[in-house]
């Protein structure tokens, strides 16, 4: 994304804190010297750290940890002065219930697993339920989810791990599988089990040496391995897009666990079409369970017989025809703007929503998210007095409106004002609306509230001045 730009490294005997990018990890960081090093002090005769303007953490669910706190601290990242701080993750709920706004201002964007999907960016994934005589009824819990040591023992109770192997061998032999476990005994089991059905299996565990866990992870990109069992060492920074099965043998109550288990085989690859995701459920099939069905909120025999896009196809169509919603994009678009941007619906034909924004000196503008002939999405600012800007063009639509919403954040007067939640939006309509909805000449609905009678006089302005 900026090919002149120069890249250093923290690592090892790597210390190049003065170029314009730094990359290193947390644990490296962690250590006095290296943190000194990188807030701007000379170590041991190395060139010391600039300013920098931007922070970036990966896996930023983990932000609140105190090691991760230490280097943001001293970095000053995210305080009015210091580098601005940005964090990425695919699993932004905790399952310590640790809040992470303690950290981060505000969710800019979003980016759900489905829109991936359905985007093309993530391949389809089918589910299967693997019933066994697992009991989770008497696992222990911690945490709000099933107690990893308590699951290994009723698993190997049940005799899941060879479950496990049959379901492989029955539904998807030949995938390239991982296969998740609760205890490092509980994978041993599963490997053991899926040799003695003719599977090359291997496993990996946290205390493994380093050198013989690269060796199988290895073989496993290679093909000569076709399943990895592991316990809870792959679910983060693991990545071989040929995985086109996960076998989530370690029962959660979690969902953030759960997407990071299955998202290991979510990335697309030419020689695969989808990835499978084995279920293990026990007999109490509990409601609390997290599966591929209820990840995704679809009925869990469609998602094993069409996969998740056909079943998340099929529950728009009976919604729509239950005059739940009228339109797919009209969908997504309402999970998008929960708690964001107050949008308007300016236009059907074509799809055209906007947002009037009051700047700073009391300027008027308005930005526009619109349907393009080419079947894709722009981004537009119009201001009085000064044309058309572009902001956008032919991207999604997801990503369009999270354009459109850091433009109105970074240049409204008052940007909490704009908010979909914002509380000025349940009272009652002023007399300065209501002569203003006159002036326009806007039939207004006496059961409207301020936030419904401001939506309609932008729909009604933008229309009247050729905004849209």
């Amino acid at each position: 994304m900026w090919p002149d730009a120069n890249i250093g490294v923290v690592k090892a005997d790597r210390d190049e804190v003065a170029a314009q990018v730094v990359i290193a990890s947390v644990q490296t960081l962690a250590r006095p010297k290296r943190l000194a090093h990188l807030i701007g002090e000379t170590v041991d005769g190395y060139l010391p750290a600039g300013p920098f303007g931007l922070v970036v953490v990966d896996e930023a669910h983990h932000t609140a940890a105190d090691t991760y706190r230490a280097i943001l601290d001293a970095l000053q990242a995210g305080t009015p002065h210091g580098p601005v701080l940005l964090g990425v993750t695919a699993t932004p709920q905790r399952g310590d219930r640790v809040r992470l706004d303690d950290v981060f201002n505000e969710v800019v964007f979003e980016y759900p697993m489905l829109w991936g999907m359905q985007a093309g960016f993530l391949c389809d994934m089918k589910g299967l339920r693997i019933s066994t005589d697992l009991d989770l009824s008497k696992v222990k819990t911690s945490h709000g989810d099933y107690n990893a040591g308590s699951a290994g023992e009723a698993m190997e109770a049940a005799d899941v791990p060879d479950r496990i192997a049959q379901a492989y061998v029955e539904h998807a032999t030949g995938r390239h599988a991982l296969a998740f476990t609760p205890t490092v005994e509980t994978a041993e089991q599963t490997r053991d089990a899926l040799r003695r059905r003719g599977v090359r299996a291997e496993m990996v565990w946290g205390a493994m040496d380093l050198d013989d866990r690269r060796r199988v992870l290895r073989d496993y990109e290679l093909g000569t391995i076709d399943v990895v069992s592991n316990c809870m060492v792959l679910t983060e920074g693991f990545d071989d897009p040929r995985t086109d099965c996960i076998i989530v043998g370690r029962p959660t109550k979690s969902q953030s666990l759960y997407v990071q288990m299955v998202g290991r085989g979510t990335r697309r690859h030419p020689d695969k079409d989808d990835c499978l995701v084995l279920d293990v459920v026990g007999v109490s099939d509990s409601m609390t369970l997290v599966t591929l069905a209820s990840l995704f909120g679809v009925d869990k025999d469609d998602v094993e017989t069409v996969g998740v896009l056909e079943a998340q196809e099929k529950e728009l169509a009976r919604l729509a025809a239950a005059g739940a919603i009228t339109a797919k994009e009209v969908d997504l678009f309402r999970q998008m703007r929960r708690q964001q941007i107050a949008w308007v619906l300016a236009s059907e034909n074509p799809k055209t929503y906007l947002r009037s924004v009051t700047r700073s000196d009391k300027s008027r503008e308005w930005v526009v998210i619109k349907r393009l002939p080419e079947g894709d999405w722009g981004v537009k600012v119009t201001r009085e007095k000064a044309g058309v800007r572009i902001l956008a063009r032919n991207v999604e639509l997801e990503f369009a409106q999270g354009i459109a919403e850091d433009y109105v954040r970074q240049h409204s007067g008052v940007a909490a004002f704009h908010r979909a939640d914002a509380a000025w939006r349940l009272r009652p309509p002023t007399d300065k609306a209501l002569w203003a909805a006159k002036k326009w000449k806007l039939r207004v609905d006496p059961t409207w509230n301020a936030g419904q009678l401001s939506d309609a006089m932008d729909a009604q302005i933008a229309r009247r001045t050729k905004v849209v």
